[in-house]
């Protein structure tokens, strides 16, 4: 016969608290304690899996589905990946993973630029905040690079990127699924009337070029070592192109393309050059003979609207004009954009049905000169001159020495050079104010190319460790 004890009790109990727990808090806030418990009992056993989950957290999970716990989540995650970080190293900042100094020459010139800029803007405590807010994100991004001990941890985060292109690319499909390819692409303008899964302006995420190169250096790596392997980043990189092309991104075709043929042409030039004259052939016919995919392809590049950027980089020109040498301050051209554009398009991003976000230039040199004046200038100039530099020294370093960095090495410059190509249409990414869901993907991999670096360099500025052996020995 059941008799009720304290034992039995507690077993009753329990279920009944937490049926009420779920009934009465939020989803979204049942979300947050359950991954906080699943952080802390993983800090513990299983701290490998930690890295990847705040990757996740910070690119995927905050950009759509906890957007309005965005603040808590990365704080957490941040103060995580803090506590990892200390708990490695400590408060011994001399131990601490050095880091060129031309990055370092970078670094400080970067902050002295927006805290000119901020000084003399017009928005102080906007521009403020967005010069706190890339401190913070350079200080995470830091962090990252300082954690990277070998070969094994940089895959560790390749992985990750891809795996975060992944998950916030699948709800793309079911939209397109759902609404079908006509609608799906009018979907800015029909956010309003349908339940979309997917955000409508993953056109300014650079993670899903960024990892098609990626992908495809893992499939180099790995090839003559997991043959399963190569079937499945084989399907990724179809996922990925997928994905691109459903998320209306000109620019990151164009730098996906570019990083791709980067990429080939230094690992592969014989078939890259066949390849190339194959596609153009195929293309051209197919495109000339087939009405349909013509017209597809005319819908899906907008041509028509080309010309519309001529219109924001002349805005852009026109304010730097009226503030060449301070700017207008740091992270407030929006707040100039409608003085300057004409009655068409400040209508068009008035408009009550579109969410468009915020204007900008369509070019990143104008953006960055218009808000910090010339300083503002030379250091994006000074960002694309340090990372290719390091890039391309990192190549030399190890094309003899360590092949599997050596395409790790190829494939991020490939990357760069895609991004500075879409920095004269596009300026999300790299370098605007710590927008930590778009920037992070590429600081993650300058923190790899540095580190590939910093390795593989004969100068004596090595990155220190408490163990010595990770020093010369993070193959």
């Amino acid at each position: 016969m059941f008799t009720l004890n304290s034992n039995s009790l507690k077993w009753i109990l329990i279920p009944l608290i937490l049926a009420v727990i779920i009934s009465v808090i939020p989803p979204a806030i049942l979300i947050i304690f359950t991954t906080i418990i699943v952080f802390l009992m993983l800090l513990k056993r299983y701290q490998a899996l930690i890295l990847p989950l705040i990757i996740l957290a910070y690119l995927a999970i905050t950009s759509d589905y906890l957007k309005d716990f965005r603040t808590i989540v990365n704080l957490f995650s941040t103060i995580v990946l803090l506590y990892i970080f200390l708990k490695k190293y400590g408060l011994r900042y001399l131990d601490y993973p050095k880091v060129p100094k031309g990055v370092i020459i970078f670094c400080f010139f970067l902050f002295f630029t927006l805290f000119v800029s901020t000084i003399f803007s017009n928005y102080p405590l906007t521009s403020f905040a967005a010069t706190f807010r890339m401190f913070l994100f350079m200080l995470i991004s830091y962090m990252f690079y300082a954690l990277i001990e070998n070969k094994n941890d940089i895959l560790l985060y390749l992985y990750s990127i891809i795996g975060v292109m992944i998950i916030i690319g699948l709800p793309m499909i079911i939209d397109a699924y759902n609404l079908g390819l006509q609608k799906y692409f009018m979907r800015v303008i029909l956010s309003e009337k349908f339940d979309l899964l997917a955000a409508t302006r993953y056109s300014s995420f650079t993670i899903f070029f960024i990892t098609i190169a990626v992908a495809t250096s893992i499939l180099y790596i790995k090839k003559k070592q997991f043959v399963s392997r190569d079937f499945v980043f084989s399907i990724i990189i179809i996922l990925n192109i997928i994905f691109l092309i459903l998320a209306n991104s000109r620019g990151g075709i164009l730098a996906a393309i570019v990083s791709l043929g980067f990429i080939f042409l230094i690992l592969n030039r014989r078939n890259f050059i066949k390849g190339v004259i194959g596609f153009l052939i195929i293309s051209f016919v197919s495109i000339l003979t087939i009405t349909e995919l013509n017209e597809a392809v005319t819908a899906y590049l907008r041509l028509d609207t080309v010309s519309d950027r001529e219109v924001y980089w002349q805005m852009g020109v026109d304010i730097i004009k009226d503030n060449p040498i301070l700017g207008v301050g740091v992270d407030v051209f929006d707040k100039f954009f409608f003085n300057y554009a004409p009655s068409s398009t400040v209508n068009y991003f008035k408009s009550d049905f579109l969410n468009i976000g915020k204007p900008h230039p369509h070019n990143f040199f104008l953006f960055f000169t218009a808000e910090n004046g010339i300083l503002g200038l030379i250091t994006s100039v000074m960002f694309f001159v340090i990372f290719f530099y390091y890039a391309f020294k990192a190549i030399q370093l190890t094309k003899t020495k360590d092949y599997d960095f050596y395409i790790i090495a190829v494939a991020i410059t490939g990357i760069g050079i895609g991004i500075f190509v879409r920095s004269f249409i596009e300026i999300t990414g790299y370098l605007v104010y710590g927008y930590i869901t778009r920037d992070l993907p590429f600081w993650l991999l300058f923190g790899i190319l540095i580190f590939i670096y910093q390795k593989f360099s004969n100068t004596e500025n090595q990155i220190p460790s408490n163990n010595s052996s990770i020093i010369y020995d993070r193959s």
